[in-house]
């Protein structure tokens, strides 16, 4: 049913809830899974030092993070590929999916109230309205480790 599962992983809670549910889908489907993580870049850097530091600084905060998703990906016998793309979240991992094949995308929801959710966006509703495949929006812990 499922062989190409993506999951937006930015490292939070949330992401990491998706991460784990997705790893379990991958185990019972014999399917391989993406991380994708994407970094907003500003849309008016002074000077290149400035996109160059924010890349930098992006790549440092998300290694721990991979490092963590690697290990329990290793743990279920599941292969992750991680990815790192910079853009406007949302069109980026949809990009990803498209150009990807991806069967199935996991995302985990931050619960932003209606008026944060208004004003900030949503990238769990971004994903659901554009996606190229289904979308399962994961809010809350994961399933309990067995």
């Amino acid at each position: 049913m499922f062989k190409k599962l993506m999951v937006a992983f930015d490292g939070s809670p949330p992401s990491f809830a998706a991460l784990r549910t997705a790893l379990d889908l991958a185990q019972k489907y014999s399917a391989t899974v993406a991380s994708v993580s994407v970094v907003h870049l500003p849309d008016y850097a002074g000077t290149l030092d400035e996109v160059d530091e924010n890349i930098q600084r992006a790549r440092q905060y998300y290694e721990k993070a991979l490092q963590q998703a690697a290990f329990l990906a290793a743990e279920k016998g599941v292969e992750l590929t991680p990815h790192m793309l910079f853009g406007h979240t949302g069109e980026r991992l949809v990009e990803f999916a498209s150009h990807e094949g991806t069967d199935l995308i996991v995302t985990g929801a931050r619960g932003l109230g209606s008026l944060k959710r208004y004003l900030l966006g949503s990238v769990s509703n971004y994903l659901v309205n554009h996606a190229p495949c289904p979308v399962l929006v994961i809010r809350g812990k994961a399933p309990a480790e067995k």
